[in-house]
């Protein structure tokens, strides 16, 4: 069976015929957007300069704190340029602290030294109080006989022998009080005996 033959004439009609008209795009439906190389710009010149928040500076130039950080998501190279002029605000301090000089005009060492504890993350000086130490996991725990070196290990007084102290931390006067009132009401104590043993 023999296919069908086109002719030339068929072929040169549609090779010739108008390409299609260009079809025309909607414009983006919402309020155009804020995100120009100006503004940004402004926005990284007020970090590098002023050292405030990214959020501080958007608001500045006009923009949102939200659509601040939604530009970071959808803009990696503008979260790299906030990054960038933080690290240049920070660098310009750096900078101040160590050509620190006394009244004499030799090199301030306490200057030296703030920057050596606070340039890292880990510092050089001790933890602070304000840090919270996370406890480990229960299974990780260890036993009284394996406690660290740094860590007392006391024996358990009572106040009075033939009545153990209850456990957990030490309550004050009237929280005793409370507490033997509730355990009279049950029958299990008196009032005056039980205040006379934990005093």
């Amino acid at each position: 069976m023999a296919l069908p033959q086109h002719s030339h004439s068929t072929e040169t009609a549609t090779e010739t015929s108008a390409p299609p008209p260009p079809l025309k795009l909607l414009p983006k439906p919402g309020r155009p957007s804020l995100f120009n190389p100006e503004r940004t710009a402004a926005i990284c010149e007020v970090i590098e300069q002023e050292g405030i928040s990214d959020s501080a500076a958007g608001a500045l130039a006009g923009v949102p704190a939200s659509t601040l950080a939604r530009w970071k998501v959808e803009h990696e190279g503008f979260a790299l340029e906030l990054e960038a002029a933080r690290a240049r605000f920070e660098l310009a301090l750096v900078r101040a602290i160590r050509t620190a000089r006394r009244r004499d005009g030799s090199p301030d060492w306490r200057a030296a030294a703030w920057l050596l504890k606070h340039s890292s993350a880990e510092g050089c000086g001790p933890n602070s109080r304000m840090r919270k130490v996370k406890a480990p996991e229960p299974e990780q725990r260890p036993e009284r006989a394996e406690q660290s070196e740094n860590c007392a290990i006391l024996p358990e007084t009572h106040g009075d022998a033939s009545e153990p102290s209850p456990a957990g931390p030490r309550l004050s006067r009237r929280e005793r009080r409370a507490e033997e009132r509730r355990l009279a009401k049950a029958g299990r104590v008196k009032p005056e005996a039980g205040l006379k043993a934990n005093e």
